[in-house]
């Protein structure tokens, strides 16, 4: 006669949140953006831009719409020559530029993001913008090779707020490649 465990259990707060026991009676625990994949929440957009001249820029604009929804999101790029990645806020830009897809990471929900990234918007104005993170890639000097950078906490995005994620190329022949994992909470 074996010991026989319901893996279904849970426990449960008065607010609904609940607490999951595995099979063997130990309390499961999954990080934020697990949890907020299952739940259809979390979302990534993802680019890659080629042979960037020494000096040349790649930009994207961020539109957060002034909605109850509060997005959180991750960034990372990668990059084959020495550059720097920058993250701006309150950006201008007379034209956005081509939609990017967001992607739902749960890939049997088929709900939109509320958040809107374009590639190369123009005119940008980042004159009364601030600049929130710069972060350097690759070698650091003219000809050296490449690297990565993400984010470890993020940042949670103002409404109704445009922002530029922005890499300038140190060296000429650069490839960039981008990645922005967000998650929505209303």
């Amino acid at each position: 006669m074996g010991y026989k465990h319901n893996p279904n259990v849970q426990i449960r707060a008065e607010d609904g949140t609940a607490i999951s026991v595995n099979e063997h009676g130990s309390q499961v625990q999954i990080t934020q953006g697990h949890y907020d994949t299952h739940a259809g929440d979390m979302y990534t957009i993802a680019g890659r831009t080629s042979d960037l001249g020494d000096g040349d820029s790649v930009d994207l604009l961020m539109v957060v719409p002034d909605t109850a929804v509060e997005l959180h999101t991750v960034m990372s790029m990668s990059t084959s020559q020495a550059g720097y990645g920058e993250l701006w806020e309150d950006a201008t830009a007379l034209l956005a530029g081509a939609t990017l897809t967001a992607y739902n990471n749960n890939r049997s929900e088929s709900d939109a993001s509320t958040l809107v990234v374009y590639s190369e918007p123009t005119s940008l104005t980042l004159a009364t913008a601030t600049r929130l993170d710069v972060r350097q890639i690759g070698g650091g000097t003219k000809g050296a090779f490449g690297g990565e950078v993400q984010q470890d906490v993020g940042w949670i995005l103002k409404r109704d707020t445009c922002y530029i994620v922005r890499y300038i190329s140190n060296t000429g022949s650069t490839d960039v490649s981008f990645e922005i994992q967000y998650h929505e909470h209303a």
